[in-house]
């Protein structure tokens, strides 16, 4: 698949840190692809059908174990999609992609889980030090696709990954399900019903819930996130994005704990190539409580405001 290039600012919202906090480059980064799993193997040749019965009586009665185990079978097969069957990936389980991403490119990735046009939809966005070129970035790509197919528990329609490198250009790509499991492999058994495991603390003020053990990525905006106030200081700060049609959940939900804004939300807007985001982000600071930033249609928008103008928008 060749690589799409976005407009500028259309790269996602951060690649690592909040925005306003940057992050040096650390290398070093490998290079090359690395092995692919093995291709799905179809079982072999079923074994020859048992010789027929010589009694009819007999084959009746077979004939009625079959049938009864053939619906057994069914009503167990359907228990089985019941109790067993795959569920949406969430935000919370981003966390089981953080440590092999980083532990392949060492850096922070932003990531996101959105639905557009009814696809639901993964979101990667890296930025990579010391690469250059198409070819390069193209690697990186199928490298994180490959990442995405083999750890995300849960279950996602395709996955689009945004990768900058050293020279600011980005490249994005997306992959289907269809052309992943094509490329990689099927996925590893029962990740895609694999249960959420969260910590089960409930939304606070400042702080989401729902979140992840390890890395903060929460399924349940804070208090401060959710709030009407803070939906008009979006308004304010980012006029270019059309409320009437803004997604119903964030795409991320994060606690960073050790940043000077602790949590945050983000939207991506449009579509999972556009690059378009709205971000919001809080703190403890009654000074510069909560900051909205934006790209949309390549033009930027930041705006930091006040604990005090918070409580009084209305």
């Amino acid at each position: 698949m060749d690589p799409q290039q976005n407009p500028p600012y259309g790269t996602g919202p951060w690649y690592g840190p909040p925005p306003g906090q940057y992050q040096p480059p650390s290398g070093p980064y490998p290079s090359g692809p690395r092995p692919l799993p093995p291709q799905y193997q179809a079982p072999g040749p079923w074994p020859p059908p048992p010789p027929p019965y010589a009694s009819r009586r007999r084959t009746g009665l077979v004939v009625g174990f079959a049938a009864g185990g053939a619906a057994l079978a069914l009503l167990t097969a359907v228990v089985l999609v019941v109790a067993l069957g795959s569920r949406p990936a969430g935000v919370s389980d981003l966390a089981a992609l953080h440590e092999p991403i980083v532990s392949e490119f060492d850096e922070d990735p932003y990531m996101g889980i959105a639905d557009f046009d009814g696809e639901h939809t993964v979101y990667v966005n890296l930025y990579l030090y010391e690469v250059y070129g198409s070819e390069e970035l193209r690697d990186g790509a199928r490298r994180t696709f490959r990442i995405v197919w083999a750890n995300l528990p849960g279950s996602f329609d395709q996955v689009s990954v945004s990768l900058v490198g050293s020279d600011g250009s980005p490249t994005v790509e997306l992959m289907t399900s269809a052309e992943l499991e094509d490329a990689f492999g099927p996925r590893p058994d029962g990740l895609a019903s694999a249960p959420v495991e969260t910590d089960g603390r409930a939304p606070a003020l400042n702080r989401p819930g729902e979140c992840s053990w390890e890395h903060g990525y929460c399924d349940e905006l804070s208090e401060t996130l959710a709030s009407e106030q803070t939906r008009i200081l979006i308004r304010r700060g980012c006029p270019e994005v059309d409320l009437r049609e803004f997604p119903e959940r964030p795409a991320s939900i994060h606690i960073h704990e050790e940043y000077d804004f602790h949590s945050s939300m983000t939207f991506l807007l449009n579509s999972p190539t556009s690059g378009d985001y709205l971000t919001v982000s809080v703190s403890d600071d009654s000074a510069e409580f909560a900051q909205v930033s934006c790209s949309v249609g390549g033009e930027w928008f930041d705006q930091v405001y006040s604990r005090a103008e918070y409580d009084q928008a209305v």
